[in-house]
């Protein structure tokens, strides 16, 4: 789903899961990419040279999942708390929110910086069977 509004926006996303997936909780999963995903894929509207990187791989006992999406200009330096800037902030900005909430339910970490042009979140969780 998420390849498909890539396309259909023109965002160049590209995946590269470096093994086997490991076994972690699929709704978990799916929080922590879907809602990073969006923020990446509507921050990329805006941009004029679109592209999205996701990468999964294990680190000892954590999977580690970044996604990045390029920028023109900082968007920490603006809004460091990462709140909503849409219209109705208060529908809105929950994603984040659920995404801290699922990583420390795994015994995880997050980091959001950026790098050479690129907005990153760097996720961490814990890997149940290991």
């Amino acid at each position: 789903l998420k390849r498909m509004e890539c396309e259909e926006h023109q965002i160049d996303l590209k995946c590269f899961i470096m093994e086997k997936m490991p076994v972690f909780e699929e709704v978990d999963l799916c929080i922590i990419l879907s809602n990073l995903l969006d923020n990446a894929i509507e921050a990329e509207q805006k941009e004029q040279k679109k592209e999205i990187r996701l990468s999964i791989s294990t680190v000892g006992n954590y999977m580690h999942i970044t996604i990045q999406n390029m920028i023109s200009k900082s968007v920490l330096q603006s809004n460091n708390s990462l709140k909503s800037s849409k219209s109705n902030a208060k529908l809105h900005g929950f994603g984040i929110q659920s995404v801290m909430q699922t990583v420390l339910k795994n015994d995880g970490m997050m980091d959001f910086y950026e790098e050479d042009c690129w907005f990153v979140a760097d996720i961490m969780v814990k890997l149940k069977n290991t």
